[in-house]
């Protein structure tokens, strides 16, 4: 219960008060946790009060090491510990695979995720672990040959935009990012500029968790891309934007630019969402 009631809290816990709030809702998680006998069932509430509270680390490169001191009590053998939680064990892997650039980790635990998906014990909620394996294997290709994997990631993530329609459960931001990211690999300026500017709206609604650090590192792709693609300068309507997101990189801050993410494009340039 307490640690349903921290996850209540996603799209809030940018504000102080909430902070202290799910730091105390978590201690009771956990300690309500220590008190259950039966070993799977502590099992199971250890893995999701340390999935939960790890996600308040996953949004900026520089608290890989805090989030990973935390995740890594969750991709240690879960699949025997928790098997209910097996798929989410393999969003982990797959995470942790993008976070560090591991091609070949990445393509293989999807690869396994999408098995089990199929026909695993625990199967369960399928369309939403496709979407995320499917965004995660764009995401990798992204990483690795972006433009050699252009069109083949343009028909996934088409794929992805018709599921979101029957699930509509906030990721369309997400979505459309990997779009211009996609698109700014081979310099198509339309679609890097209208696929950010909506998912720019998306965020600035605040309904999907953790939007005010997703709208600020969709902020920098938008500076970046725009200022290396010549978008600023091409008559395209800014007005969405902050102030100061409406001019373009100088070229000092444009060739020392690092995206700020925890999940990054191998080129340190773009920041991937938060998925």
């Amino acid at each position: 219960m307490y640690n349903r009631w921290y996850v209540s809290y996603n799209t809030e816990s940018y504000k102080q008060e909430i902070v202290f709030k799910r730091e105390k809702l978590m201690q009771k998680s956990r300690h309500y946790g220590e008190k259950i006998s039966d070993s799977q069932k502590r099992g199971l509430i250890d893995y999701m009060n340390n999935s939960d509270e790890g996600y308040n680390y996953y949004g900026y490169y520089k608290d890989k090491d805090k989030l990973f001191s935390i995740w890594d009590y969750c991709i240690i053998d879960i699949p025997t510990l928790v098997p209910e939680k097996t798929l989410n064990y393999y969003r982990k892997t797959v995470q942790y695979g993008l976070i560090e650039h591991d091609y070949e980790n990445v393509t293989t635990e999807i690869e396994k995720a999408m098995k089990y998906l199929a026909d695993g014990k625990y199967s369960h909620e399928p369309i939403i672990f496709k979407t995320f394996f499917l965004m995660a294997e764009i995401m990798v290709k992204l990483q690795h040959e972006p433009e050699k994997n252009y069109f083949y990631n343009a028909r996934v993530i088409d794929d992805i935009l018709k599921m979101q329609q029957l699930l509509d459960n906030h990721k369309l931001g997400d979505i459309l990012l990997l779009k211009g990211v996609n698109a700014f690999y081979i310099k198509k300026k339309d679609d890097v500029y209208y696929s950010f500017k909506e998912a720019y709206k998306y965020y600035s609604e605040g309904e999907t968790s953790r939007y005010w650090i997703k709208k600020s590192l969709l902020e920098e792709n938008i500076r970046y891309t725009f200022t290396e693609l010549g978008i600023y300068k091409t008559g395209y309507d800014m007005s969405f934007l902050s102030a100061e997101c409406r001019q373009p990189l100088t070229i000092s801050k444009k060739n020392q630019f690092i995206a700020s993410g925890i999940q990054r494009t191998s080129d340190l340039h773009i920041n991937l969402p938060l998925i």
